[in-house]
């Protein structure tokens, strides 16, 4: 398997509404552990109605800044007009493609979370022997 290959396994192309192409994927750990708070929030069930507002703002930032790569270029935090001719800032995303990001990205880890065909049948996901 190539570089590219490899990199581009798991990621699924996207058009969005405002015509910009790219990538999304899944999150994994290390965008988690990108943002600490999503950890503790995870392992604390007690949470108050503001700690999960906040988790949630946290949750659609890692989405946003590193689940979608442009098709030419790249996610960044900066501020618009500090960004580079091939860098995209979170914050001059349009409402709709964001929306359109976090729906798909919603989509791929819900077919990663779904069973595998026969698994959770009797005998479906058991190590097969010769």
């Amino acid at each position: 398997m190539e570089i590219s290959e490899y990199r581009n396994h798991g990621r699924k192309p996207i058009t969005l509404p405002s015509g910009l192409k790219g990538f999304v994927r899944a999150p994994n750990l290390l965008d988690l552990a990108a943002y600490p708070k999503l950890f503790a929030g995870a392992t604390n069930s007690a949470l108050g109605e503001e700690e999960r507002c906040a988790l949630t703002g946290e949750w659609v930032h890692c989405i946003l800044r590193r689940c979608f790569v442009p098709e030419s270029g790249s996610m960044t935090e900066k501020e618009p007009g500090r960004c580079l001719p091939d860098e995209l800032s979170i914050h001059e995303l349009a409402p709709a493609d964001a929306d359109a990001i976090f729906t798909a990205v919603t989509a791929l880890q819900n077919e990663a979370a779904a069973p595998a065909p026969g698994e959770g049948e009797p005998g479906g996901d058991k190590f097969p022997h010769d």
